[in-house]
C-alpha cells in the first residue's frame, strides 16, 4: 500500500498560488512511502479500512 502524506487542512495561502502549489502537491507525491501489508490478516485490515479511507 502507497501511503501518501496529505494535509488533513489547506489554510496555507501558498497552495493558492499555481506554481507553488503545483510544488507542494508534487513534494506529497515525491514524500509517498510504500507499507508492506502483505501479513496482516482479512480481519485486521477490514478493521482498519475505514480508518486509511479517512486519513489517520
Amino acid at each position: 500500500m502507497t501511503s501518501y502524506p496529505v494535509p488533513s487542512h489547506y489554510q496555507d495561502k501558498e497552495w493558492d498560488d499555481p506554481v507553488k502549489g503545483k510544488e507542494l502537491a508534487n513534494k506529497v507525491i515525491s514524500d509517498a512511502s510504500v507499507i508492506n501489508i502483505k501479513d496482516v490478516s482479512d480481519d485486521l485490515a477490514n478493521k482498519l479500512m475505514p480508518i486509511i479511507e479517512n486519513d489517520i
